[in-house]
């Protein structure tokens, strides 16, 4: 059987279950397979947050965008980083830590994205 980190997303879902079924600690386990599920929409999360900043200031040129959107991943993978960690202690909930930084990014996305100039 390979280690978790190199299952695919049914096998560790599998895994998962077994694991509760003998009575086992599966939060580590868990916090992979939600991340599985949210680490991809990361990219699709950045689109919308580039799309309403580029919606949103217009004027400025192509540094300016550039510069935005390397603070806006750095920023990501600092939040995604935190939550996994808190997760992986047991001071967030597994899935909570999966998706805090999908979901708060998203969310910001999608409000900028509503409130653009048309």
């Amino acid at each position: 059987m390979p280690a978790p980190s190199a299952m695919t997303f049914m096998e560790l879902r599998a895994y998962v279950r077994h694991l509760r079924e003998r009575g086992q600690a599966v939060g580590t386990q868990v916090l992979r397979l939600h991340s599985k599920l949210s680490f991809p929409l990361m990219s699709l999360v950045l689109a919308v947050l580039a799309i309403a900043f580029t919606a949103r200031w217009q004027r400025g040129g192509r540094l300016i965008g550039a510069a935005v959107a390397v603070v806006i991943v750095i920023a990501y993978s600092i939040v995604n980083s935190v939550a996994l960690s808190l997760g992986r202690v047991d001071l967030l909930p597994s899935v909570v830590a999966a998706w805090t930084a999908t979901i708060v990014f998203g969310g910001i996305g999608i409000a900028l994205f509503i409130r653009a100039p048309t």
